[in-house]
């Protein structure tokens, strides 16, 4: 019986109904792969990149979070490409990599002067969110967001 089904399987006319069938499972299998592929791409998103910093970066001792605690760790985000910028500079050549270091880090501080967005660790529930996921990108919407602006540059207005 096995080998009989194993004929038939062999002798499938390309112009059949089964053929087509077999086909157009073989284009779907491949557009799912695609896709898949895509979503993986995505992870890297920049909202998903900060998420993925401030998860990393949260002690897992500590309960609660004060304003001035997460303007701490926003000033560490911020400085966190500052050893790569002054290894580029010390090269003494202006590269392309460093002329786009550089305006991503004028950026976000220009941001978190007017207002950098930052995961809310004040809100208890929040932080359990941000502390449990799982770093995937339809994850990253069910953590909330707050806008933090410099202190320092407030008092300076």
């Amino acid at each position: 019986m096995a080998d009989k089904a194993q004929a038939m399987e062999a002798a499938i006319h390309p112009n059949s109904r089964k053929a087509q069938r077999m086909e157009r499972n073989e284009f779907r299998k491949s557009k799912v792969a695609a896709r898949k592929a895509t979503k993986e791409r995505e992870k890297d998103r920049p909202l998903v990149q900060k998420l993925r910093w401030f998860q990393e970066h949260l002690p897992p001792d500590k309960l609660r979070y004060s304003t001035a605690d997460i303007h701490a760790l926003i000033k560490e985000y911020l400085s966190r490409n500052d050893t790569e910028l002054q290894r580029l500079e010390q090269l003494n050549k202006k590269t392309t990599g460093q002329d786009l270091l550089e305006a991503a880090i004028k950026h976000e501080r220009a941001l978190y002067r007017s207002g950098f967005a930052a995961p809310d660790l004040t809100n208890l529930r929040n932080l359990k969110r941000l502390r449990d996921w799982d770093g995937g990108v339809n994850g990253a919407s069910n953590i909330a967001m707050r806008e933090f602006r410099d202190p320092d540059h407030l008092s300076s207005l």
